[in-house]
């Protein structure tokens, strides 16, 4: 006897206005066809990247304000992303939906990242992907960025990772240069700047009139555990102000002002 299947695959349209392609492989009596929606790239923490990727402690994202997370035995959380120490390994960790399922490149200051001999990628269907980098040098240190594209669009996440050569022996927080004063133009960028020193690194915060500032389009704050800089664009003149720096770690706390 011969059985002879034949396989139907649709494209339907979707009020969505993308497309649904029907799975053939559905059986009547176990109710309507799945379905899979074509949809841009969404990035997201791993979640269980813990159980997929041996050794370790994961990082949580909320805190770091990235989805890219980074594993390892000596990666630890910092306000400005992640550190370690030199000849230890450490993974950077995500979870990707879309349809199709989107592919995926990995960038270091911009530069596009190859997989070599320290480096090596992994990718699942199930949209979980890595970066591993082992050993960790010196000059690892900077920032990643994870790219992930299909038809439908592209997303994006990055993180500052760096990497130290030994242990600091504790030290209070203190500024190595201070913030200077500035004038300006209405309309112009002006730009703050000061560098911290202190074991472990400080946790930074800027005032402005001794009031929390937060970051916004037209106030870009950066800081790597050594430099930190405020930049004001389009300036106006309700920006004027005292502005400060106020730095703090379990030894001390100190701040500067302009």
């Amino acid at each position: 006897m011969v059985i002879r299947v034949m396989y139907i695959i649709e494209l339907l349209d979707t009020e969505e206005g993308g497309l649904e392609l029907v799975d053939p492989s559905w059986c009547p009596d176990e109710g309507p066809p799945r379905k899979k929606i074509k949809s841009p790239p969404v990035i997201s923490p791993t979640g269980s990247s813990t159980s997929l990727y041996s050794g370790g402690s994961s990082i949580d994202w909320t805190t770091t304000g990235t989805t890219l997370e980074m594993q390892g035995t000596r990666v630890t959380r910092t306000q400005y992303g992640f550190r370690t120490l030199q000849e230890s390994s450490a993974k950077m960790c995500l979870k990707v939906t879309g349809y199709p399922l989107p592919e995926i490149t990995w960038y270091k200051e911009d530069q596009l990242l190859k997989e070599d001999d320290r480096h090596t990628f992994y990718a699942d269907e199930d949209g979980f992907f890595a970066m591993t980098v082992d050993p960790v040098q010196v000059e690892d240190t900077g920032r990643y960025t994870c790219v992930a594209t299909n038809e439908y669009g592209q997303a994006s996440t990055s993180a500052f990772f760096r990497v130290l050569k030994v242990e600091k022996e504790a030290a209070p927080p203190a500024f190595t240069t201070t913030l200077k004063d500035q004038e300006c133009k209405e309309g112009e960028v002006v730009s703050f700047e000061c560098d911290v020193e202190g074991w472990p690194e400080p946790e930074l915060v800027w005032l402005v009139d001794d009031q929390p500032l937060r970051p916004s389009h037209d106030f870009r704050l950066e800081y790597d555990g050594q430099n930190a800089k405020l930049e004001i664009r389009d300036a106006q003149p309700d920006d004027s102000g005292t502005y400060a720096v106020k730095i703090t770690n379990e030894y001390g706390v100190t701040e500067t002002k302009a």
